[in-house]
């Protein structure tokens, strides 16, 4: 398999671990035409859903000063901050390099994927002349965790008088 199906495979299956543990469940679009990777859905909630595009990276040099300096491609940019029903973030999971054994240890007590991943929203972020690509700064505070996805449904649900 391509390295970057592998590094897209393994996102994948961290977001989902952490869906299932706040209790939601995940689909994934059959066309990716809006930027969208996975969606979100909380079985209880009347809202839309979180909507997130997954990018992968073992390049530590995007990290710096506390932020990963992802570039993203314009249309991804703009997909993300476009208006919908569902709130749409980006998760960008850091691997520990470009080797698929690195990522993944396990043992009899514990199946361990190496390294996490980080979100943002990019709904109020400004319109850009940039023509291929803009840097996004994700804060490494954001880690994408079960309360990540708790609270942003908690947000929307306070959005639509929930």
């Amino acid at each position: 398999m391509d390295i970057n199906k592998q590094k897209e495979e393994i996102a994948i299956s961290y977001v989902r671990a952490i869906a299932s543990v706040a209790g939601c469940s995940c689909c994934r679009p059959e066309v990716d035409d809006s930027s969208i990777d996975i969606i979100f859905r909380f079985t209880s909630s009347p809202c839309g859903g979180i909507a997130a595009q997954l990018k992968t990276t073992s390049q530590n040099q995007y990290i710096h000063n506390g932020f990963i300096h992802y570039p993203l491609s314009i249309k991804n940019y703009n997909d993300l901050r476009a208006k919908s029903i569902e709130k749409r973030i980006l998760i960008c999971m850091i691997v520990p390099s470009d080797i698929p054994n690195d990522w993944v240890k396990q043992d009899a007590e514990f199946l361990r994927i190496n390294k996490c991943a980080y979100w943002i929203s990019l709904e109020n972020m400004e319109d850009v002349t940039n023509s291929t690509s803009v840097t996004v700064k994700i804060p490494l505070t954001n880690m994408f965790t079960n309360e990540t996805l708790i609270n942003l449904e908690n947000e929307m649900k306070r959005k639509f008088g929930l």
